[in-house]
């Protein structure tokens, strides 16, 4: 029998498959006070291990061979992956109105809006490359690149490479889609104003497809068309107001264009 069969009747090494750790463990329980140091190193030299080796000097090995009946002996260093881009929202997308800036039980959403030039968003921060690892063969371990946040400028938005910015190009509600971020300048309801809606006030234009009930308002910066009936209701209009089906205000309904803003 070699010293090296002979020596793997009392101890050997169980190597993790991600080969980042090598484990040397007792085979005989009854040899663990009869463990060299020069035995181990045998073991090490017939593994190949050539990084993150203890130093066996000063790791107490023996002690911990006696309690456990085992310790690691080769510890490889992880690969560090990169970190992914992200975008930070700069404005806010909430759309409830707090209980303070309610006037009436009519003021239920508010509606996302920006102004022309406003700063809607930025990448941040640009992406890393990470840090390989090694093994414990002295072996490189590939890491992960990180990948930049996939995100376009869509309708009224541009993109300031330079700043990694977006760009409000007028005003309008803001709308953060699916890597994608757009600004309308036309808020649109597709059937009556209700207390689903609430009332409406807007810094572009308004289409209203139904009607606007009694106790409603709508204020916009630009035109409102509706294409139903306008009851005792209030508009407001920086621009023109269109009105399909006529007004039925009972002499109640307040309704005016052209407001300068």
């Amino acid at each position: 029998m070699s010293a090296l069969e002979e020596i793997k009747e009392k101890i050997d090494l169980k190597i993790d498959e991600d080969q980042l750790t090598a484990t040397l463990f007792l085979v005989n329980e009854e040899q663990a006070e009869n463990i060299s140091i020069e035995e181990i190193n045998l073991l090490i030299e017939e593994y190949n291990l050539l990084y993150g080796i203890i130093d066996m000097h000063s790791s107490g090995w023996q002690q911990k061979l006696i309690d456990n009946y085992q310790f690691v002996i080769a510890q490889g260093k992880k690969p560090e992956n990169g970190k992914h881009g992200s975008l930070i929202v700069k404005q806010s997308t909430e759309n409830e109105l707090s209980e303070e800036e309610k006037t009436n039980f009519r003021d239920v959403t508010k509606i996302p809006m920006v102004e022309a030039n406003d700063l809607l968003a930025q990448l941040i921060p640009p992406p890393t490359d990470g840090e390989p690892g090694i093994d414990i063969f002295n072996q490189p371990i590939k890491q992960k690149k990180g990948k930049p946040f996939k995100c376009r400028a869509g309708k009224n938005v541009t993109f300031n490479e330079k700043d990694q910015t977006y760009i409000a190009s007028t005003n309008g509600q803001l709308s953060i889609g699916d890597h994608i971020l757009n600004v309308f300048p036309l808020y649109e309801i597709p059937g009556d104003l209700s207390l689903k809606t609430g009332n409406i006030d807007f810094n572009g234009s308004v289409t209203i497809r139904g009607n606007i009930p009694t106790g409603f308002k709508v204020i916009a910066k630009g035109d409102v068309i509706v294409y139903g009936i306008v009851e005792a209701s209030y508009i407001d209009a920086g621009g023109n107001i269109f009105i399909s089906e006529g007004v039925a205000g009972m002499d109640k309904a307040i309704i005016k264009a052209g407001t300068k803003y």
